[in-house]
């Protein structure tokens, strides 16, 4: 274990907090208390461990900082549990609590993970910041978190704006894991900083839980709270993994940053839930929260994970950031899940919340941004520089939300989850930026700068969402879900999603990867559900917009999707440098949405989903730009570059929408789904779409692309079954 200065540790009942390190930490409780101030240090160690919690129900456990364990043939387990069995009646909360400002320094080891959690029902269970067992042989780690409410609040009031954390700043490297949540129901476990286990004949278990069974009544809700602020240095690296929640329902679980698995034969095993029970009554959220601003570097690279989610229902789940997996007769699974079963009466939901802001640096700048803005977003096994060797072994990957909402008289105002990636003058930025922005979207298994090397291996990927509507009084007013990707003077390697609808999809799109299958599978599976009808329908949007950044003296690789809509689809298109070698194997990709409409006065104004692709100037310049807005629109299996073999393999993408429309006094007017290519001074290849719908197909359409092999293939469908009745098409 390194050494550290001198040590405080403070435990607080109610407050829950332990921080060890170098000088003094305080902690204090009450009505918006619960705070931690780290202590700083100098010339020596910096190593702390902060959390503060305030709340109805918070857990905190198994969490390792700065940990040297070679367990053989032992158990450690941690299990945290809270079980409230909650009736409140007249229940009033005010808070602005449960902040951390973590201890800065001119420290030359400088490793901190904090934690803020003000509740009903938070979890961060296992999150390990710079834990590095050598070996794990015989083995088992376990950690179990879970929280049990059983509510009905009935008068509710509850305004936040609180659980924030502050990270430290040095002036040497930083290596930070900060996590802020503010709840109804909110995990964030089994995430991993700086780890590099090797596991051998052992297992690694992590479950987290929420349980609520919730009826509320007359509910005023305003939160606005669960920022980051990430910590920054003036000479040596960056390293941070951030993630802000404020919820009913997040999950984020298995995001790795900068962590090395070695699996050999082992398990690794993550399961997030969350389960509400929702039934409302006369309900207004605002938001507004979620914010991430992440640590800047003016001499070294900046290699972040920041997760922000605002939600009824995200998940992010198994992100993989600078990170490597090799599993021999191995297997990691992960699975996060949340379930609703809302019924919400005279519903009023306003947000523009769940932002982020990449750091910056003068060197490289590696990134993966994911803000999520929901009635139900998933994102998950997207990786951003992961390497993935699996000989023989498996990979599963499972996030699912399920809503049954029938929700009333409904109002939702947005404008939210925006990313805007960090930049950087003199180095590389390699940047995945995903904005989502819901009800129902799902972005899963998009990799950028990765490998996968496959023998005998599998790799299962699915995201799923349910909702099951019948709104009636709906007016729908979005314009969110914004990307400016980040810029720089010398390579950009970049994929943008920007996702705002009722059910969009993309998934396993790729930029600069290698995929090496041998006798080996990948299957990826996306799934809207929505079953509408809807009654006096107006839908104004606008949103959706990706910048990608530009680059003026190295290649310019990028890939830019926006989406707006009823149902689209866009998967299985790749971006050159990808390669595809597949020997006695199988690529199997499915992209799905279903809605089962009938809509009755509906009135829809579009005018978004454009894109704007990124300019380059003194060498070659990769890009593909697809932009589209919807009632149904399928773009899939477009490649823009790249190489693919077959050897007595298969490959198979399916994109799918199904609506079975009737609509009754329908107007339509539109305006929108522009893209606009960016310009270079040099070889440009690109590949540029356009899609404004009811019902558009773009598949299987390659560009510069070199294939050799057995069989490939691609099936778009789109089926409306429409009947319109007074329709008018502007």
């Amino acid at each position: 274990m390194r050494r550290v200065a001198a040590a405080t540790a403070v435990v607080m009942a109610m407050a829950g907090v332990t921080s060890f390190g170098a000088g003094v930490a305080f902690a204090d409780s009450g009505p918006g208390g619960a705070t931690v101030t780290g202590g700083s240090a100098t010339g020596s160690d910096l190593i702390q461990d902060n959390s503060a919690q305030e709340g109805r129900l918070n857990s905190f456990c198994g969490q390792l900082s700065n940990a040297d364990l070679s367990p053989e043939g032992v158990r450690m387990r941690g299990r945290c549990l809270n079980h409230d069995g909650s009736v409140n009646a007249f229940a009033h909360t005010r808070s602005k609590g449960a902040h951390v400002e973590g201890g800065s320094g001119a420290a030359t080891e400088f490793f901190q993970q904090n934690i803020a959690q003000k509740g009903r029902l938070n979890n961060a269970c296992a999150d390990q910041n710079d834990f590095m067992p050598d070996t794990l042989e015989g083995s088992r780690l376990d950690s179990d978190c879970r929280n049990k409410d059983r509510s009905l609040n009935k008068h509710t009031l509850v305004t936040s704006g609180g659980a924030r954390v502050e990270g430290g700043s040095a002036a040497t490297g930083v290596e930070q894991q900060n996590i802020a949540q503010e709840g109804r129901l909110n995990n964030a476990c089994a995430n991993t900083s700086d780890l590099d286990p090797t596991i051998e004949g052992s297992r690694l278990d992590s479950d987290c839980r929420n349980h609520d069974r919730s009826f509320s009544k007359k509910v005023l809700v305003k939160g606005g709270g669960a920022r980051i602020e990430g910590g920054s240095s003036s000479t040596s690296r960056v390293e941070q993994q951030n993630i802000a929640q404020e919820g009913r329902l997040n999950n984020a679980c298995a995001n790795f940053e900068d962590s090395d698995f070695s699996v050999n034969p082992g398990r690794v095993d993550t399961d997030c839930r969350n389960k509400d029970g929702s039934f409302s009554k006369k309900v207004l959220v605002k938001g507004g929260g979620a914010r991430i601003e992440g640590g800047s570097s003016t001499d070294a690279s900046v290699q972040q994970q920041n997760i922000a989610q605002e939600g009824r229902q995200n998940n992010a789940c198994t992100n993989h950031e600078d990170s490597t997996f090799d599993l021999t007769d191995g297997r990691v699974d992960s699975k996060c899940g949340n379930k609703d079963g809302s019924f919400s009466k005279k519903v009023r939901v306003k947000s523009g919340g769940a932002r982020i802001e990449g750091g910056s640096s003068t060197s490289t700048v590696g990134e993966q941004n994911v803000a999520q803005e929901g009635r139900q977003n998933n994102a998950c096994v997207d990786g951003r520089s992961a390497d993935f060797s699996v000989d023989p072994g498996r990979l599963d990957s499972d996030c699912g939300n399920k809503d049954g909402s029938f929700s009333k008289k409904v109002l939702v105002k947005s404008g939210g989850a925006r990313i805007e990636g960090g930049s950087t003058t003199e180095s590389e930025v390699q940047q995945q930026n995903i904005a989502q922005e819901g009800r129902q979207n799902n972005a899963c298994v998009n990799f950028e700068d990765s490998d996968f090397t496959l023998t005998d291996g599998r790799v299962d990927s699915k995201c799923g969402n349910k909702d099951g509507s019948f709104s009636k009084k709906v007016r729908v007013k979005s314009g969110g879900a914004r990307i400016e990707g980040g810029s720089s003077t010398a390579g950009v390697a970049q994929q943008n999603f920007a996702q705002e609808g009722r059910q969009n999809n993309a998934c396993l799109n790729g930029t600069d990867f290698d995929f090496t299958l041998t006798g080996s599978r990948l299957d990826s599976r996306c799934g809207n559900k929505d079953g509408s009808f809807n009654k006096h329908v107006l839908v104004k949007d606008g949103g959706a917009r990706v910048e990608g950044g530009p680059g003026t003296d190295v290649d310019v690789f990028q890939y830019n999707v926006a989406q707006e809509g009823r149902q689209n689809n866009h998967c299985a298109n790749f971006n050159e440098p990808v390669t595809f070698d597949v020997d006695s194997g199988r690529v199997d990709t499915r992209c799905s949405n279903k809605d089962g409409s009938f809509n009755k006065h509906v009135l829809v104004k579009g005018g978004g989903a454009r894109v704007e692709g990124g300019s380059g100037a003194g060498s070659e310049m990769f890009q593909y730009n697809v932009a589209q807005e919807g009632r149904q629109n399928n773009a899939c299996a477009n490649l823009n570059g790249g190489d693919i073999t077959l050897t007595d393999s298969r490959a198979d993408n399916r994109c799918k929408t199904l609506d079975e429309s009737t609509n009754v006094g329908t107007k339509e007017s539109d305006g929108g789904a522009l893209a606009e290519g960016g310009s270079s001074t040099d070889d440009l290849f690109q590949q540029n779409t356009a899609q404004t719908g009811r019902q558009s197909n773009h598949c299987s359409n390659p560009n510069n692309l070199t294939a050799t092999g057995s069989r490939a293939q691609s099936h778009c469908t789109a089926a409306d079954r429409s009947t319109n009745i007074a329709t008018i098409n502007r």
